[in-house]
């Protein structure tokens, strides 16, 4: 056995804390059966862009497939791009 230290809200483990009660266990169950079902791929997480950094890549796609944007071999190249203006 080994011991885990993490940093939750008070809410959060209060609440917890409470359902797990209810419910007959302990967080500590709850927690080695999570780990337990993610080491056997029974849940999945993937981290989602925020909706406007997902609309600003999907503007970019849009000008990719119009051919109208720019590219730049070199950062200087850009830069010195973009400050002509």
């Amino acid at each position: 056995m080994t011991t885990l230290t993490i940093k939750l809200d008070e809410r959060l483990k209060a609440g917890v804390q409470k359902k797990v009660e209810r419910e007959g266990m302990t967080l500590t169950a709850l927690i080695a059966q999570f780990f337990k079902g993610y080491l056997k791929d029974q849940y999945e997480f993937r981290l989602m862009p925020k909706p406007e950094v997902l609309e600003a890549f999907q503007e970019m796609e849009k000008q990719i497939q119009s051919g109208k944007y720019k590219s730049y071999r070199t950062a200087k190249e850009m830069h010195d791009d973009i400050m002509k203006k």
